[in-house]
């Protein structure tokens, strides 16, 4: 009975496992990328660039990152962007600022230990809901120096 009970507990452990592991490297179409990027971008969340990168395969779901835009050059993981793929992603980021009113001349910064498939399906993951949000602190930020002045 013991020894039944620990077979089963195994099972169920290596059940998850596999399932976590799957969950982590499953691929998910470009389409449905588009899409998740399309309303991140529209809801101004900055964390939208993280999804081209994945479309764009220089991101793996399971990796982390850093990413940065400094005043119109752009690197990824401490390595200055070249080429097309500059001009891509400053463009990309430089859309989204002018979008949301705020200084393309700029310096911003995003990265995480690790990108998960799960936190780009899921919409309450801090990816797409993160805990900071730029547009909506330049907003606060404009707005309380408006009524100061």
């Amino acid at each position: 009975m013991k020894s039944n009970f620990i077979a089963l507990l195994a099972a169920g452990i290596l059940a998850i496992s596999c399932s976590n592991a799957l969950a982590q490297s499953a691929p998910i179409s470009g389409q449905r990328l588009a899409l998740i990027e399309q309303e991140m971008f529209a809801n101004g969340n900055q964390n939208f660039i993280v999804i081209d990168l994945v479309m764009d395969g220089l991101l793996e779901p399971g990796k982390g990152f850093q990413f940065e835009y400094n005043r119109g050059t752009v690197s990824l993981n401490g390595k200055k962007m070249k080429g097309e793929m500059e001009e891509k992603y400053a463009g990309r980021m430089k859309e989204f600022l002018s979008a949301y009113n705020m200084l393309v001349e700029s310096k911003h910064s995003l990265g995480m230990n690790i990108v998960t498939t799960n936190d780009i399906l899921d919409p309450n993951s801090p990816l797409r809901k993160p805990s900071f949000n730029l547009v909506e602190k330049a907003q606060e930020l404009k707005s309380s120096a408006t009524q100061h002045d």
